[in-house]
């Protein structure tokens, strides 16, 4: 999926004059899921049930649950009018604003629950250096988060076959898997 996202940045600087619409947020998601999902119908879709919801990893709480899949071709709708300007506000909305705004309102409707920012943050370090290795120290401290979901965050990417550990004294040093290239391309 990684590598996707290469290819699906090539595509937005192709097309970036023209109007962002849902077929095009659905060609971006083909691109970015090609050769991920078990469910190849899936890809460059929006949701067909609902499904979907985001679980604490250490309470089993839900946090979150998306607006129902019938509602989003008319909410991504709406996105794409603000995002092309088409409905002209009365009060001036700040460009940096509008971003954040559409930026976390796209993350609301259509948010990826496979890995966090934290561990695509990661994945990304191993592409750039192969021989990167991580402990869960190391990643409290990059992120400032706690010692748990350091942890949480590792275990989730080595039980995803991504990475694997071994000890070094007292402590578990995260690596990348021997074939950790290939799962990439191929989706995991």
């Amino acid at each position: 999926m990684i590598l996707n996202n290469y290819e699906a940045m090539k595509w937005i600087v192709a097309n970036k004059n023209a109007l962002f619409t849902p077929a095009a947020i659905c060609q971006v998601h083909a691109i970015i899921t090609n050769n991920t999902l078990t469910q190849t119908d899936e890809e460059g879709a929006f949701r067909k049930d609902n499904e979907v919801r985001v679980v604490d990893d250490q309470t089993g709480d839900t946090i979150y649950t998306p607006p129902a899949y019938d509602q989003l071709e008319t909410l991504m709708e709406h996105f794409c009018t603000l995002s092309n300007d088409l409905d002209k506000q009365t009060f001036f909305l700040h460009p940096i604003l509008k971003g954040i705004f559409l930026h976390f309102l796209i993350m609301t409707l259509l948010r990826n629950t496979t890995f966090n920012d934290r561990q695509i943050s990661i994945l990304q370090e191993i592409i750039q250096n192969p021989d990167a290795y991580f402990s869960v120290k190391q990643i409290q401290n990059k992120f400032a988060i706690s010692n748990q979901t350091a942890r949480n965050d590792l275990d989730r990417l080595t039980n995803n076959g991504l990475l694997e550990y071994r000890k070094s004294g007292k402590k578990n040093q995260f690596f990348p898997v021997k074939d950790f290239y290939n799962k990439i391309k191929k989706g995991l």
